[in-house]
């Protein structure tokens, strides 16, 4: 008997329904976020102290070189970027080796902090946590170029 035979009409676009929202469901999950989200940067500020790997890597994942142009999402991600490695290092460090990120907008937010941060905190927080030496190494860097800018002297 052919599957057209044992199921009604009915029951056969009922399937077809599941499968397709499944199929949507699963690839707008995995698709790429939005760029300049502050809502995702309100979010990730609203749970600072509860932060979650995903919440980091939703996060992240708004970073573009695109963001530049857009002032309030600059600098409102820039001052979060380095509260959630003060708070959260670990996490920050997970997020970036799991994730498909503009690894380099990140790169350049921390070389360039907008506010006067405690770039020392957040330098000696990553510094503690466990990573890929390599990978921790760059954005310790990162945000020892932005205290030079900045015109504070960290301590390695």
């Amino acid at each position: 008997k052919t599957l057209g035979r044992i199921l009604t009409v009915g029951q056969t676009r009922t399937i077809i329904t599941v499968i397709l929202t499944v199929l949507l469901l699963k690839a707008s999950a995995d698709g790429p976020c939005k760029k300049c989200d502050i809502e995702k940067v309100k979010t990730v500020n609203d749970s600072i102290n509860n932060l979650t790997l995903q919440l980091v890597k939703d996060f992240l994942c708004t970073f573009d070189k695109t963001c530049d142009n857009n002032a309030e999402f600059s600098e409102w991600s820039n001052e979060t970027l380095f509260y959630v490695i003060q708070k959260k290092p670990q996490l920050f460090l997970d997020a970036i080796s799991t994730s498909k990120l503009d690894i380099e907008a990140i790169l350049y937010a921390l070389e360039n902090p907008l506010y006067d941060m405690d770039l020392q905190g957040t330098y000696d927080s990553l510094k503690t946590v466990d990573g890929k030496p390599k990978t921790k190494e760059r954005y310790l860097s990162a945000i020892y170029k932005g205290a030079q800018k900045a015109g504070q002297n960290l301590k390695r």
